[in-house]
C-alpha cells in the first residue's frame, strides 16, 4: 500500500489515539503515505511565529462555515442544533455547565449528545461516572450511552487510561476533533452540545469554521480577570460571524439556606455589562450550588435536578427552534 518506511510508521500509529479495539480500527485508522508524512511533519515542525499568525489571520478573515461547507458528517448521523459552550477562560464550570444543561434537555424530553472537543484535559465521562471505552461497528464509532440516554463523545472513553496524558500538538489535535464529528454515529439527535478547550487559539478555531455551529453559549464569572478574557472570547464570535445565543454568569452568588441571603464571594455581577455589549438573547445567572459539585464528583449528574438549568435549557432551545429552525434539514 505504501513504502512508507515501516519503523517510522509504527511510532506514527502508536501515537495516535486508540480510538477502538476491534477488527475495524484496530487502534489506527487507515491513512495514505501523504497523510503519515504530514502527520510526521506536523509533529516534528516548529512552525515560526510569522507563519502561525498567517494562519490565524486567514482562519479570522474567513466566515464561519455553513452547515453545506462544513466537514462532512457521518452518514448514520442526523443533528438538528449543534450548540458551542465556550469560555475562553479554563476554571468558570464550563463542563459542569455543559453537562447539567444536556442532563436538563434530555429531561425536557430532547435527544441530547456531547462531543467533549477539550481533547487534552476532557472531564464530561467523569459527570456522568463514564469508563468504558467507546468501539467501532460497520457504521462508524459508537458514543457511549449515559444512563439516561445521552450520546457522549470524549478523548476520556477512546484513551488506552483515563489518567493519560494527551502531548499532541494542534494539528493532530484538529484531527481528533474532526473524527467526532465525521466518524461519530450520533443518529437522531434535536441538541448536539460541544464541551470547547478555553482560549482563543488554533482548536477553537477548528470547532467554529470546520463544524457547522449553529450559535454559542458563552459562560463567565464575576471576577474581573474572567470578564476580560471571556471578552476576548466573544470578540472571536464576532469575528468568525458564531451566532450568540445565551451569555451564562456561573458562580454569581451564594445564598444561605437558613436565612437566604445573598453573598456575592466572586464580586459583584458583570452579567448586565456584558449583555450590553452582546446584545445577547438569554443572560442567566447560576449560583454557588455545593450539591451540584457534589453529584458531578460522584457522577451522578443525571439525577440531579435544579430549577436554573429546567429553566435554562427550555429558553435555550426555545430560542433555537425560534431564531434557526430554518437551517434544519
Amino acid at each position: 500500500m505504501t513504502d512508507f518506511p515501516e519503523n517510522d510508521k509504527n511510532d506514527l500509529i502508536n501515537n495516535r489515539p486508540r480510538i477502538a479495539k476491534t477488527s475495524w480500527y484496530k487502534g489506527k485508522m487507515p491513512r495514505t503515505k501523504a497523510q503519515l508524512l504530514a502527520e510526521k511533519k506536523a509533529a516534528e515542525a516548529l512552525i515560526d511565529k510569522e507563519e502561525v499568525d498567517n494562519q490565524v489571520s486567514n482562519r479570522e478573515a474567513a466566515p464561519a462555515q455553513l452547515p453545506s461547507q462544513s466537514a462532512m458528517m457521518n452518514r448514520h448521523s442526523k443533528i438538528k442544533y449543534v450548540l458551542a459552550v465556550s469560555s475562553g477562560k479554563g476554571g468558570v464550570g464550563k463542563s459542569m455547565i455543559v453537562a447539567t444543561l444536556a442532563a436538563a434537555l434530555q429531561n425536557l424530553g430532547l435527544k441530547t449528545g456531547i462531543l467533549d472537543a477539550d481533547i487534552t484535559g476532557p472531564s464530561i465521562p467523569t459527570a456522568f461516572n463514564l469508563h468504558e471505552h467507546a468501539y467501532a461497528s460497520a457504521l462508524g464509532l459508537m458514543p457511549v450511552l449515559a444512563d439516561n440516554g445521552i450520546k457522549i463523545m470524549s478523548m476520556n472513553l477512546v484513551l488506552e487510561n483515563q489518567d493519560d496524558p494527551v502531548t499532541w500538538r494542534a494539528p493532530i489535535i484538529n484531527t481528533a476533533i474532526k473524527q467526532f464529528w465525521t466518524d461519530v454515529v450520533w443518529g437522531d439527535l434535536d441538541v448536539l452540545l460541544i464541551d470547547m478547550p478555553p482560549g482563543t487559539g488554533d482548536v477553537p478555531l477548528t470547532v467554529f469554521q470546520a463544524l457547522p455551529i449553529t450559535a454559542a453559549v458563552v459562560v463567565t464569572s464575576p471576577q474581573m480577570l474572567v470578564t476580560t478574557i471571556v471578552e476576548k472570547s466573544i470578540k472571536l464570535l464576532e469575528k468568525l460571524h458564531v451566532p450568540l445565543l445565551a451569555v451564562v454568569e456561573n458562580y454569581a452568588y451564594f445564598e444561605c439556606n437558613n436565612c437566604h441571603s445573598k453573598e456575592e464571594p466572586f464580586g459583584p455581577s458583570k452579567l448586565s455589562e456584558l449583555a450590553q455589549i452582546t446584545n445577547a438573547p438569554i443572560t442567566w445567572q447560576i449560583p454557588l450550588l455545593p450539591e451540584l459539585a457534589q453529584a458531578i464528583d460522584k457522577g451522578e449528574i443525571t439525577s440531579y435536578r435544579n430549577d436554573y438549568f429546567y429553566n435554562l435549557a427550555r429558553r435555550i432551545y426555545d430560542n433555537l427552534t425560534e431564531k434557526y429552525s430554518k437551517l434544519v434539514n
